[in-house]
């Protein structure tokens, strides 16, 4: 038979011992759970904030702008296929104030038969949008083509008639100035 010792008034209960090892020894899962978790919510966040820029980006009146120019350039169209759409990932800077500002951004747009990168170098005054630079560059081959070229005008002869074509000037054709030259006669 055992013999338990009866607790006498003025004594206190001897408390079991707690496990060897410290605070972390005990509650390594816990601390381990919380740092993942941490870890998890930073990574979230950052990934959000990087999501909201770039849709930023690349929704703006001047990046969608620059996108339709894009869509409309026949040359872009020819090397890229149609339709051409706006790839996600955008960089650069948008800077407003007011109805005034400047953009410098670079888009990637891709079509079914290849990608290229759409750069823009932009300036707002009084609310209107105004391009020093708008070119795409085709993956692979690494031709640009300047969508703010305006359409050059070759004079060729023909039998009785002139014949005028408007021709955009492409680094292809050979033309440095961005004007194509009718050939000599």
């Amino acid at each position: 038979m055992s013999q338990m010792n009866p607790i006498m008034p003025g004594q206190s209960a001897a408390l079991p011992k707690p496990p060897p090892g410290g605070w972390l020894a005990r509650n390594w899962k816990l601390l381990l759970g919380l740092i993942v978790l941490i870890a998890t919510l930073i990574v979230a966040a950052v990934a959000g904030l990087v999501f909201f820029v770039v849709s930023l980006l690349k929704g703006s009146d001047v990046a969608e702008r620059a996108v339709a120019r894009a869509q409309s350039s026949p040359a872009v169209v020819q090397h890229l296929g149609a339709p051409i759409e706006a790839g996600w990932w955008a960089s650069g800077s948008i800077n407003l104030s007011g109805d005034s500002g400047d953009a410098k951004l670079t888009l990637p747009i891709l079509g079914p038969k290849g990608k290229g990168k759409l750069y823009l170098i932009a300036e707002k005054r009084a609310g209107t949008w105004s391009y020093t630079l708008l070119q795409v560059v085709i993956d692979g081959s690494g031709e640009k083509i300047d969508l703010l070229a305006s359409p050059s005008v070759v004079s060729m002869p023909t039998s009785r008639r002139e014949m005028r074509i408007a021709i955009p000037c492409q680094p292809a054709m050979g033309c440095k100035s961005g004007m194509l030259s009718p050939a000599p006669a």
